[in-house]
C-alpha cells in the first residue's frame, strides 16, 4: 500500500488536501474524486501530477476583464450561457482551453460558479461568490457587468503603481549596465596606456583599476553569483510562507509600508463594499477578503474580523477593536455613521476610492523624492569614475606638451 496526499476543490468551492492510502495511484484517484468534487494536484511521495494543464490557467487579467464584459452583455441580451461562453472562443486566444473546459461543466448541468470554482488560480473567491449572488438573486448579468467594471478598475489602480515604480527601476537598471560597461571595458584600456607609458596613474584611479580588475578577472564568477541570485529570489517570491514573511516586513518599512497599508485597504475594503452590495454575509465577505489581499498580517486580521462577526459584535466595533495602523480610526467612523443610515457599501467603497487616491498621490510624492536622490548618487559615480579616466589622460597630455 502507498500513501498518496492530494488537493481537490469541494462542490462549495473551497480548496481541501488530505491524504489516501491505495495499491495504485489510480485506485486513489478513484478513493478521492466524486461527482461533487474536482481533482487539482495528486502526490506520489516526491512524484507530483499536476491535473491541470499550464495552458489552461493562462488567462491574463485584461483577457478575464474582455471575457466577464462579454458573458455581461450576451447574457442580458437574452443568450443562454453555453452559447455566451461558446461565442467567447477563438482557437488564438489564451483561454480557449479554459472555456472549453466550463463549457463542458455547463453542458452536464452545473452552474456557472461550480464551473469557475475548479480554477481558483483564475478566477478569485470575490469573483465566484458574486457570481453566486447573482445567480442565487437571478441578476447574473448584472453582476457580471458590475464585476468587469471592478476588475477594469484593480487593473488599472495595479497598472498606475507599477507606472510610477517603472521610471525608478529603468534609471537603476540603465545606470548599472553604462556603469558595468565603463568599468569593465572603458577603465582598463585608459589605465593600460598610462602604464606603457611608465606613468604613476592617481590613487582614485588606482582604486578603480583594483575594481575593474577584480570584477574582469571574476567575470564568470559574478556572472553565476547573479544568476542564482535571480533564482534564489524567483523561489523565493514563489515560495508562499517566504513571501508572506516579506509581505509582513514590508508592512514595517518606513514610507513604503504606508503606501503597501493603504494599497491593501483600498482592496480589502472594495471586496467587503462588493459582498455586502450582493447580500453575500459579513463573515464570507472578510474570509474571500483574507484570501484576496495576500498579505498575512491582514488575513489574520480579516479571520479575528470575522470570529467576533460571528459572536454579534457589529461591523464598526469589530474593526474599532482591531490594531489602529491596521484598520485607521476613520474607517471606523464611517462605518459607524453608514450602519444608522444603512449605506456600508457605499461608505467602504467611498473610503476604497479615497485609499486609492492616496495611494496615487503618496507614489507620486515617493518618486519624486526619489528622483534627486538618484540623480545625486549617480552624479557622484559617474564623477569618480570620469575622474579616474580622465586624470590620466591629462597628465599624460601635460607630460607630452
Amino acid at each position: 500500500m502507498a500513501i498518496f496526499s492530494y488537493k481537490i476543490i469541494n462542490d462549495t468551492g473551497s480548496t481541501l488536501s488530505g491524504k489516501v492510502e491505495a495499491q495504485t495511484k489510480d485506485e486513489a484517484v478513484k478513493l478521492v474524486k466524486d461527482d461533487g468534487v474536482y481533482l487539482v494536484e495528486f502526490k506520489e511521495g516526491a512524484r507530483s501530477f499536476s491535473l491541470i494543464k499550464s495552458r489552461q490557467r493562462r488567462f491574463s487579467p485584461f483577457e478575464k476583464i474582455n471575457f466577464t464584459d462579454h458573458l455581461a452583455s450576451l447574457i442580458k441580451a437574452g443568450t443562454p450561457i453555453k452559447d455566451a461562453l461558446e461565442a467567447y472562443i477563438d482557437e488564438k486566444s489564451e483561454g480557449s482551453d479554459l472555456i472549453r473546459e466550463i463549457i463542458k461543466d455547463i453542458e452536464r448541468g452545473k452552474k456557472l460558479s461550480d464551473a469557475f470554482s475548479k480554477y481558483p488560480d483564475i478566477f478569485s473567491p470575490l469573483y465566484i461568490s458574486l457570481i453566486k449572488a447573482g445567480e442565487v438573486a437571478g441578476n447574473l448579468d448584472e453582476t457580471l457587468e458590475y464585476l468587469a467594471n471592478e476588475l477594469r478598475r484593480e487593473h488599472e489602480f495595479v497598472q498606475r503603481v507599477k507606472s510610477a515604480l517603472f521610471y525608478p527601476s529603468l534609471v537603476l537598471g540603465v545606470s548599472f549596465l553604462i556603469i558595468t560597461f565603463i568599468v569593465v571595458f572603458l577603465v582598463p584600456k585608459i589605465t593600460q596606456i598610462s602604464k606603457n607609458l611608465g606613468q604613476d596613474v592617481p590613487t582614485i584611479t588606482k582604486i578603480m583599476i583594483t575594481l575593474s580588475e577584480t570584477f574582469s578577472n571574476n567575470l564568470i564568477f559574478f556572472g553565476m553569483a547573479l544568476f542564482f541570485l535571480i533564482l534564489a529570489l524567483i523561489y523565493s517570491l514563489r515560495n508562499t510562507k517566504v513571501r508572506e514573511k516579506i509581505g509582513v516586513k514590508m508592512l514595517k518599512v518606513p514610507g513604503v509600508g504606508k503606501i503597501l497599508k493603504k494599497y491593501i485597504l483600498a482592496r480589502l475594503l472594495r471586496i467587503v463594499a462588493s459582498c455586502i452590495k450582493y447580500g453575500i454575509p459579513l463573515t464570507v465577505a472578510f474570509e474571500t477578503a483574507g484570501e484576496v489581499v495576500g498579505n498575512l498580517r491582514y488575513r489574520q486580521s480579516c479571520e479575528a474580523l470575522n470570529q467576533k462577526i460571528q459572536k454579534g459584535i457589529s461591523l464598526s466595533d469589530a474593526i474599532g477593536a482591531e490594531n489602529k495602523e491596521m484598520f485607521p480610526s476613520i474607517i471606523t467612523r464611517s462605518v459607524r455613521g453608514a450602519e444608522k443610515t444603512g449605506g456600508v457599501d457605499a461608505t467602504l467603497n467611498r473610503l476604497s476610492v479615497q485609499y486609492e487616491i492616496e495611494v496615487d498621490r503618496d507614489l507620486k510624492r515617493l518618486t519624486e523624492l526619489l528622483e534627486p536622490i538618484l540623480i545625486v548618487i549617480l552624479g557622484v559615480i559617474v564623477l569618480l569614475i570620469a575622474l579616474s579616466v580622465v586624470t590620466p589622460i591629462y597628465q599624460l597630455t601635460t607630460g607630452i606638451q
